[in-house]
């Protein structure tokens, strides 16, 4: 058999033990296609045992995170690409680091603009900036480092009475520093935009 189709093989079984949450017969197979000279084979077969060792509790999120950070510079220019980089800010998400990962998703949609996958980037943006900005999670955030965050993703405010909702709040945080000064500016944005 050929040795690329062989491979192919070994990583197809290695995703239906994984999807058969049977991660330690999975992860040898994952393991060996990763060690190929194959480069596409090998990237899938790191991104796919990250997947599955997250899924079995194998990973730890930290691990998860050095791993596909390495990965998003191992291969680039497709789908694994996307993927990895929409995996990585879910994971940066979840570990509350706001800002590497609304970067990351940035990246992902600059770097596949136009495309579906680029669109549902900036959807997630977008909701992570809502769930900072008005559902609360930014107040649990030093107040310097949560509006510094605010200030660099401040094009995501929606348009409408939830970005009114979001300026009022990040006015008052402002106010409530004593920033008058950046409170009047960020009004002014507010009529302006």
């Amino acid at each position: 058999m050929d040795p690329a189709l062989a491979l192919q093989a070994q990583l197809a079984r290695a995703r239906i033990y994984a999807a058969e949450k049977r991660f330690a017969a999975a992860a040898p197979l994952f393991a060996a296609v990763e060690k190929s000279a194959i480069e596409p084979l090998a990237s899938e077969a790191v991104y796919d045992r990250i997947e599955a060792g997250l899924a079995a509790g194998k990973i730890k999120p930290d691990a998860a995170i050095d791993a596909l950070e390495a990965l998003r510079f191992r291969w680039r220019g497709d789908s694994l690409e996307m993927k990895t980089l929409r995996k990585l800010a879910a994971l940066y998400f979840a570990k509350g680091s706001w800002r590497d990962g609304l970067r990351t998703l940035n990246v992902a949609a600059k770097d596949f603009a136009g495309s579906d996958a680029a669109r549902a980037a900036q959807d997630e943006m977008r909701a992570a900036f809502v769930n900072l900005y008005l559902k609360g999670a930014a107040d649990k955030m030093a107040p310097v480092e949560s509006l510094s965050l605010f200030y660099e993703f401040i094009d995501l405010t929606p348009i409408g009475p939830d970005g009114d909702e979001m300026i009022r709040h990040m006015t008052d945080r402002l106010a409530a520093l004593d920033l008058l000064g950046p409170a009047g500016d960020l009004l002014a944005y507010q009529v302006d935009n």
